[in-house]
């Protein structure tokens, strides 16, 4: 089989030759290796490798894939500018300025962090929309740069409560307004979700055949309480609609939440990406079913190891019948191929 042949049966929960392992590399990455491997935003090192291409988008390439398109009211303005290693975005609303301040990449101020911010953030939630494109082109033309090779997942995300921790309100703020301001809080979730539910309508109605919701849940900031209250059921609409237009629907899961496996469970997602063993994660990929502590996950798996280099590539069966893979160790770019001693079923 070809890697995009291997990859649809897998993502079809089908029977496929072998086990699929794939890479993931940024710039970060791409500017420490050889000139001959930086090509085509990753590809050419993915194709040295030997492994088959899951591409989150474009990743690394000159195409952009527009839908669902975010639309704020006309009366909110929005604007960049730039301080030194500091990148500030401003909103122009009714209640006032909403100012996002982010150092290198990093948020270090939060736009929603007061009371009457929460009732201006609401307001433009009230007059927002999500707006479908057509992404057919680019979407093509991606495929085509991936070839044989591999496939594309729709990559967005986050979605409600995410958002909120990880970009618009912070941990602190989140939990500060969640208990001091409920009945405010709860109605603008609600409000959210319910034009992100548009937002999912798009994503369902895009070329490609499977979306991969970016959540980066973790229960370093979220507690299974708040997960199963509020995430987890708007993460399960999200896999209906995709179910209900034959697309496979994936979970972006790169945090703690082996205490949540169980919840995760109940979306009915077809797989996590990035499920992350110690120590950026905690779940850890070696631990036999008999002795596991919580509930199997999804039955297809993307075990991720956040290191550029791997080698001593560690494969599991997993007990649902996926795979699950991770590495042991750092490596050369020389590793190519997966030690064929690491491909032992997991009983």
């Amino acid at each position: 089989m070809t890697g995009k042949e291997r990859l649809r049966k897998i993502l079809r929960h089908q029977k496929a030759d072998r086990l699929s392992w794939t890479a993931l590399v940024d710039s970060n990455t791409l500017n420490h290796l050889p000139e001959n491997l930086r090509g085509n935003g990753g590809l050419d090192f993915y194709r040295y490798l030997g492994c088959d291409i899951f591409l989150l988008n474009g990743w690394g390439l000159p195409h952009e894939l527009r839908s669902p398109e975010w639309k704020w009211p006309d009366f909110v303005r929005q604007e960049y500018r730039q301080d030194g290693s500091k990148t500030i975005r401003d909103w122009q609303t009714r209640g006032g300025v909403l100012t996002a301040i982010w150092d290198r990449g990093h948020p270090v101020k939060y736009p929603v962090d007061s009371r009457e911010t929460i009732r201006a953030y609401y307001e433009m939630w009230e007059g927002m929309e999500f707006v479908w494109r057509d992404d057919s082109m680019e979407y093509k033309k991606i495929e085509e740069k991936i070839g044989d090779d591999g496939v594309m997942t729709r990559f967005w995300g986050p979605s409600a409560i995410p958002m909120l921790l990880e970009n618009d309100m912070g941990v602190e703020n989140f939990y500060y307004f969640l208990f001091d301001y409920h009945d405010e809080m709860d109605a603008l979730i609600k409000l959210i979700h319910s034009k992100m539910l548009k937002a999912f309508e798009c994503l369902a109605n895009g070329p490609w055949e499977s979306v991969t919701l970016c959540e980066n849940t973790s229960t370093y900031y979220i507690s299974p309480e708040i997960y199963g209250k509020y995430n987890m059921p708007h993460q399960r609409d999200f896999v209906e609609l995709m179910k209900k237009n034959n697309k496979t629907a994936i979970l972006h899961m790169c945090g703690h939440v082996r205490d949540i496996l169980h919840l995760i469970k109940e979306t009915g997602c077809d797989g996590i990406h990035a499920l992350t063993p110690p120590p950026t994660g905690n779940t850890p990929s070696l631990r036999p079913p008999s002795t596991a502590r919580t509930p199997a996950p999804p039955r297809t798996l993307w075990w991720a190891r956040e290191t550029w280099a791997m080698r001593g590539w560690t494969i599991r069966r997993s007990p649902t019948g996926g795979w699950i893979i991770s590495s042991r160790a750092k490596a050369t770019a020389s590793s190519r191929k997966c030690p064929k001693s690491a491909t032992s079923p997991w009983a």
